[in-house]
């Protein structure tokens, strides 16, 4: 069967003659033999030693006391050829099979039946799981049908709706036919095919014929049909309502009865034309018997006339409105200061009232102002920009509004500033049909703007000036003071020499006398320093980068270390995020406002100074709060001015210039400060500081 020899075939491993793509399945069949089950029958393909495939039907019997199988196979080659060739037709013809063993209770589906359901090639249902795949409304029909032919052998085809493993509702075709064997059936088999297409394409068909029926029965016309002899064949409803009479009344009887033979009814003769010469007609006609203007459309055909009747009475009563409307419209547009335009878009016509004669010297023939003609008088410099205000305000279509200011050429060639003002008149769709609007010269106010422009350089000029002002004397005060600390130094120093060497010649009265002067001077070098330090303020040229204020709050504390511990003081922080600007400028404003939190403590209790921030969109917000003595209401406005001090300086130590740097910082650096404080709970500093 396979071409070897005896002795080929015992030299090898039976897997060396196997199909490659049956080598797993057949081991699984051989290992179940093994496990205990004796009698096995399976179907596999051997290499022939040509290289041809057969197909293999194995009836194996285990014989464990042998240690043996023996199996008989049986060439089912040409059946398998077939069973192939059959299932590429059904393939084509997207025919699946389904077969029902009965006794067994299991199902077979071919491959096409898999794919109809759309289910995974390894699908074996079970009866039960069949049926539900049926659409619910057929589930019954469906059962009903298989337990008549599994009961009595009642063959069935039927066209019912499923749903596929994928959700999907398609229409099937299914065949049914059971096999007995003595009066018991063994078998129920059949075809199924997918016929969605069809089925689809019938139900439309089905559809169109209810729609068209539906279309001329529901549509707000009135629409009858004659044949070439003037028979009406078709009557719907508002024909009914119209000219009165049922359908079934109107239907055989004559078109000609219906419509009045008087000399102004043009009707009858439109109808024997459009039958003669095969020509569409449209016209409106005014039918004084009924009072009302219909809209008349004639279609001929190899059969008769489709005549469709519109009532537009309402449409030609506005239309007399309209009329009336632009009527009062050129009436106004005479008597108002303003240029009054009115633009049919699809029509590019363009109607400008009196006003643009008064304002601007125009006179044009209507019939030749478009679109174009307004665009040609807009200045040129400001052309693109106002063509592109037009263009945007129309393709929003939520858009009703439209405004623009341009220059427009008066017809002595000189240009006048306008205002533009216009609303957009849609379609339901949304498309423009109309804009309207008013043009208003308004040269004066823009030459007012002009003269206030002017005026606003020659201020800005003069704040430059003020700002090179401020800087000379900035320079001024720190040169200043920088030369006070010599001779500062000379007295302070011949006065400590004064009190070292002669302490003991002079009386107490001198003695105190000395100290007060040295004390004085001590005090006038300090407040030089802090002149210098304020002097420096926006003059130093630190690098500007990413400030860590986690950093700069540790630095300050370190530095602070012998304050902060001789105070019992706790300072404490939360998460400090990284900014963009100079560090010293930084540290400057948190070691003061830090050391005057410490500072300025109640008596008998541990200062506790708390630092936190808050992010904004666009800044940060810094707050520095303490539990230290507070400031009365009426100082906060002068605690940031140079020199303002609110205590003596035996009380608290200082030269009232700190806050006043810290402010002059804070505003240097784009940002603002404030205080809030209740006397006796403590204060809180808040400043800001731009991202």
């Amino acid at each position: 069967m396979l071409g070897y020899s005896e002795e080929e075939l015992l030299a090898n491993r039976i897997d060396y003659f196997l199909h490659p793509e049956d080598h797993q399945s057949s081991e699984s069949e051989l290992q179940k033999m093994r496990e205990g089950n004796r009698q096995a029958q399976f179907i596999n393909r051997f290499i022939t030693k040509e290289g041809q495939t057969l197909w293999l039907d194995w009836n194996n019997t285990v014989v464990y006391e042998e240690e043996l199988i023996y199996s008989v196979a049986k060439n089912i080659t040409e059946e398998k050829e077939l069973e192939d060739l059959l299932e590429r037709a059904n393939k084509m013809a997207r025919i699946g099979f389904w077969d029902v063993d009965v006794m067994k209770k299991t199902q077979y589906w071919s491959a096409v039946t898999k794919e109809i359901h759309e289910v995974s090639p390894d699908f074996t249902p079970t009866v039960e799981e069949g049926i539900q795949f049926y659409a619910p409304e057929a589930v019954q029909t469906i059962t009903e049908i298989f337990n008549q032919c599994q009961k009595f052998g009642t063959p069935y085809d039927l066209e019912l709706p499923i749903i596929t493993a994928k959700g999907r509702k398609i229409w099937i075709r299914t065949q049914g036919q059971a096999e007995f064997r003595d009066g018991i059936c063994k078998r129920v088999f059949g075809t199924i095919q997918d016929i969605t297409d069809l089925k689809i394409a019938q139900l439309e068909l089905k559809k169109s014929y209810e729609q068209k029926n539906a279309i001329l029965e529901s549509i707000g016309d009135a629409f009858l049909s004659v044949d070439k002899m003037g028979t009406i064949t078709y009557w719907n409803q508002v024909a009914a309502q119209l000219f009165g009479g049922t359908k079934e009344e109107r239907v055989g009887s004559s078109v000609w009865s219906l419509i009045p033979l008087t000399k102004e009814n043009i009707t009858v003769g439109k109808l024997r034309e459009a039958i003669a010469l095969g020509k569409v007609l449209h016209y409106e006609q005014y039918f004084q018997y009924l009072g009302k203007w219909l809209e008349i459309s004639i279609y001929p055909s190899e059969i008769g006339l489709s005549v469709y009747l519109k009532d537009v009475t309402i449409r030609k009563t506005s239309e007399e409105l309209i009329r009336q409307s632009n009527e009062r419209f050129e009436r106004v547009s005479e008597v108002t200061a303003d240029a009054i335009w009115d633009w049919d878009v699809r029509a590019d016509k363009l109607y400008w009232g009196s006003g643009f004669r008064q304002l601007f010297g125009i006179t044009c023939d209507p019939k030749d102002i478009t679109y174009h003609t307004w665009e040609r008088r807009v200045h040129p410099d400001d052309l693109e920009k106002t063509l592109e205000v037009v263009e945007n305000a129309i393709r929003d279509v939520h858009n009703t509004n439209i405004y623009n200011e341009y220059r427009f050429r008066r017809e002595d060639g000189t240009y006048a500033f306008v205002t533009d003002r216009g609303m957009i008149i849609r379609d339901p769709m949304g498309s423009p049909l109309r804009l309207v609007g008013a043009i208003s010269d308004i040269t004066e106010r823009k030459m007012y703007e002009n003269s206030l422009r002017e005026l606003n350089e020659k201020l800005e000029a003069r704040a430059r000036e003020l700002a090179i002002s401020n800087a000379e004397l900035e320079q001024f005060a720190y040169v200043a003071s920088h030369d006070l600390q010599e001779p500062l130094r000379m007295v302070s120093s011949f006065l400590s020499q004064l009190e070292i060497k002669y302490k003991n010649q002079l009386d107490e009265k001198a003695n105190r006398y000395i100290h007060f002067a040295v004390d004085g001077a001590k005090r006038m070098r300090q407040i030089i320093l802090d002149l210098l330090e304020f002097s420096r303020v926006g003059r130093m040229n630190d690098e500007v980068g990413e400030v860590s204020i986690q950093s700069v709050l540790e630095e300050v504390c370190t530095l602070q270390a012998e304050l902060i511990e001789s105070k019992q003081a706790a300072v404490f922080w939360g998460e400090m995020p990284v900014v963009l600007g100079s560090k010293t400028p930084l540290f400057q404003i948190f070691q003061n406002l830090i050391s005057n939190a410490v500072k300025y403590r109640k008596e008998g209790v541990p200062p506790e100074v708390k630092i936190s921030s808050i992010e904004f969109p666009t800044y940060w917000e810094f707050k520095v709060q303490d539990n230290g003595i507070g400031i009365e209401a009426d100082s906060l406005d002068k605690i940031f001015v140079i020199f303002q001090r609110l205590h003596t300086k035996d009380q608290y130590a200082g030269t009232g210039i700190g806050l006043a740097i810290v402010k002059k910082l804070v505003e240097n650096l784009g940002g603002k400060i404030s205080v809030e404080s209740t006397p006796g709970v403590g204060t809180v500093f808040s400043f800001t500081l731009r991202k």
